[in-house]
């Protein structure tokens, strides 16, 4: 098992709520084990626990989905240029 961490530039983040939103609808995604939320920087990282490497993209598109479709699209989630993916050693 492999842990990669996902790096999210997030608008429309304007309170708490907001970050338990996104951090619940992260983790509705399997694997998904933490979210870490920079609210003033728009920042999200999410951390994701693969069994299998070929999840990768399915998982990234599904979370991406979710957080887009929050609040009726209030959230507007995009990959962290530069920064896709990390591993967690």
């Amino acid at each position: 098992m492999s842990t990669k961490i996902l790096h999210l530039n997030v608008t429309g983040m304007t309170c708490g709520k907001c970050e338990r939103l996104i951090t619940e609808g992260a983790k509705e995604v399997s694997g998904v084990t933490d979210v870490s939320i920079d609210r003033p920087n728009e920042k999200v990282k999410i951390c994701i626990d693969l069994q299998n490497p070929n999840e990768l993209e399915a998982k990234k598109d599904n979370i991406l989905s979710i957080i887009n479709s929050l609040v009726n699209g209030k959230f507007k989630a995009v990959i962290e240029s530069g920064a896709e993916w990390n591993s967690r050693k």
